[in-house]
């Protein structure tokens, strides 16, 4: 707690808020995404994380990435010619706005 006014201390204490709200809704909507998921091996819904994103402009990133082969996430997410679309990392995100918003309240 920021016992007398200092603007770096103010800083500080505002951008550690923002990161751990920030991770702890990338967290929410991993979870989300990982109930949505079409499973079949199990494998992409284990591929599911959450990463930390570095440089300018840092925060987190949900990601799912498949197994060893590692492109057919974006084939389930998105669809192809041939295979409709199953949608779980938009719909999760969505679904999950509201807790998302909620964290970022609390801490802040």
């Amino acid at each position: 707690m920021i016992r007398e006014w200092n603007d770096r201390a103010l800083l500080n204490a505002v951008g550690n808020a923002v990161r751990t709200a920030s991770k702890e809704g990338a967290d929410l909507v991993a979870a989300r995404a990982r109930d949505l998921v079409p499973v079949v091996s199990g494998d992409l819904k284990a591929s599911i994380q959450v990463q930390e994103i570095k440089g300018k402009r840092p925060g987190w990133m949900v990601s799912a990435s498949g197994s060893a082969d590692k492109y057919y996430a974006s084939f389930v997410e998105l669809g192809t010619v041939k295979m409709s679309p199953r949608p779980f990392l938009r719909p999760a995100l969505a679904a999950s706005k509201g807790r998302v918003y909620e964290r970022f309240k609390d801490r802040l």
